[in-house]
């Protein structure tokens, strides 16, 4: 179904005036805070923006590396390509796979039951909530929502990343120099606030809201999630030991994403021309250039007073809309995932 929404100007996407930066010139300017702190990172597989956050991690001698992805065989397949990257130690000793499933509530919650038995007194010093699912082209569910299934979409980018969170809260209370959350959000969140605020049976699986199904605004309301979490995350935590940034990625044209959107969805958007290249009219930015703010987010001592802020070209973004950092908007929403995920959380 085609939306009626205002899509964003992808021709504005990753531009800014440290939109050139790279992961690893960010990275060698924060070596020093970087070295021996434990970090997960979800979404890795190899052709995603996850495998790139793992190998800048790696390079600068993390105490511990855990690698998520609902795939074991593409953690396998990123954890060979990172033995043979420049500056990793080879022996890769520091890293742990993790299998993951966000679109699975289950799945979080085996896979953090299983990451404290191994690792009883976990510290988690970095959090990066990279995966995700973009415009999916027909509706589907996440299977294991608390009550009733709810779109997918919102399910994988928003509640996924929600209950992880909270589960690793007690591990990055344990971080003496104070745990980061990183969030990977989109500019696509401009086509949508969270419109379950409002309604939640919008986001519920019926046969209503699967013939009015649109990919992009689906998509667009999860993004707008993410942001919010970050917001709340940021009330929540503001001097506790937590802090929380989301980070715009830009458009990175070497990634799988955009897998599951149509060609001549992609024509319509403008991303691609009709032989399937890259439109040259948008401003894609590399892998490297786009890691260069989940770097800034994570680790930059000078974000330490911006918690709940949005890095997009490894500077604050200081445009997001008001739907998408409203301090009241985030505490529903926050009240909404517990009731979706089934738990309320105290800290």
């Amino acid at each position: 179904m085609t939306s009626t929404i205002d899509k964003p100007d992808l021709t504005q996407m990753g531009t800014g005036v440290a939109a050139t930066l790279t992961s690893d010139e960010v990275a060698a300017a924060l070596h020093n805070q970087m070295i021996g702190k434990t970090v997960l990172i979800t979404g890795v597989s190899p052709t995603g923006l996850g495998a790139e956050a793992a190998r800048i991690v790696a390079k600068h001698a993390p105490k511990l590396l855990i690698l998520a992805s609902r795939s074991p065989s593409k953690i396998a397949e990123v954890i060979a390509n990172l033995k043979a990257a420049d500056g990793v130690d080879a022996s890769l000793t520091f890293i742990e796979p993790l299998p993951l499933d966000l679109a699975s509530q289950s799945s979080i919650r085996t896979a953090v039951a299983s990451l404290y038995e191994v690792h009883p007194n976990l510290t988690l010093d970095v959090l990066i909530n990279n995966a995700g699912i973009m415009m999916l082209p027909e509706y589907e569910s996440v299977p294991d929502a608390a009550a009733q299934p709810v779109e997918k979409q919102f399910g994988t980018n928003h509640l996924g990343p929600f209950l992880l969170t909270n589960l690793l809260v007690p591990a990055l209370l344990r971080s003496a120099a104070g745990a980061r959350v990183v969030s990977v959000t989109s500019r696509g969140y401009l086509g949508s606030p969270v419109k379950a605020l409002d309604d939640a049976s919008l986001i519920r699986d019926t046969p209503a809201n699967r013939a009015a199904y649109d990919p992009f605004q689906a998509y667009a309301q999860s993004k707008t999630g993410n942001l919010l979490m970050t917001v709340g995350l940021a009330n929540k935590f503001a001097g506790k030991g937590i802090s929380a940034y989301a980070v715009d990625p830009g458009a990175v044209g070497s990634t799988s994403l955009t897998r599951s959107v149509p060609l001549d969805v992609q024509l319509e958007l403008g991303w691609r021309l009709a032989d399937g290249s890259l439109n040259p009219v948008v401003p894609f930015i590399t892998a490297e250039q786009s890691v260069a703010s989940y770097v800034m987010a994570a680790y930059d001592p000078a974000l330490a007073d911006k918690s709940g802020a949005t890095i997009t070209s490894a500077v604050v973004d200081d445009s997001i809309l008001d739907y998408a950092k409203d301090r009241v908007l985030a505490e529903r929403l926050w009240a909404l995932s517990e009731e979706l995920v089934g738990e309320k959380f105290e800290y």
